[in-house]
């Protein structure tokens, strides 16, 4: 009987299987967005707190902190994927999306968003700088700006390739429109 009473309190104690899932979330591996996230916190004044007042910051549901965490969200997502983005603040990549999307919103309407987005928007430039990262491309990879101008000069020399036969069918043919209205008419 006393046994029986252990294993049910074992199975009542222990969060169900699907929770530690729900807890487990990406740690932020990529320097860059390490070192973003440190040096916003010193811009707003975090980098002298203690971890659990950060993770408090993380936390915190009210408007102020997620337009700040918005702020740099979107200052950050150009330069990564949404997962990486939310690793920042140990949010899902949901959270990202809604703070994109939030953006026009809490610029038109936020009295002090603005500010907040310029600050965090400067700290990633200069970092981005700095680490020589670059921001991704249309299709969500790194694109550097070499690989950028070299695929623009390609799509330029083949216009120019594309231009120069069309031209040169128009020299052979003096006046297209003049043959093809004779063919149909019968004169040749």
């Amino acid at each position: 009987m006393v046994a029986a009473f252990v294993r049910a309190r074992e199975v009542f104690d222990s969060p169900p299987p699907f929770q530690n899932l729900i807890q487990m979330k990406k740690k932020p591996t990529n320097p860059f967005l390490l070192e973003a996230r440190n040096r916003y916190f010193e811009a707003i004044g975090l980098a002298d707190k203690s971890r659990t007042s950060k993770q408090r910051w993380m936390k915190n549901r009210k408007r102020h902190i997620v337009e700040q965490r918005a702020a740099l969200f979107n200052a950050v997502s150009p330069f990564c994927g949404r997962a990486d983005c939310a690793s920042m603040f140990n949010k899902d990549h949901a959270t990202v999306l809604h703070a994109i999307k939030s953006h026009e919103m809490y610029l038109k309407y936020s009295a002090n968003y603005g500010q907040v987005y310029e600050q965090a928007t400067k700290i990633v430039a200069d970092l981005a700088k700095e680490m020589r990262v670059y921001p991704m491309g249309q299709y969500r990879h790194y694109v550097s700006s070499e690989s950028e101008l070299e695929s623009l000069q390609r799509t330029l020399d083949n216009l120019q390739t594309t231009l120069d036969h069309v031209k040169d069918r128009v020299r052979k043919n003096t006046n297209p429109v003049r043959e093809y209205r004779g063919v149909l008419s019968g004169e040749e």
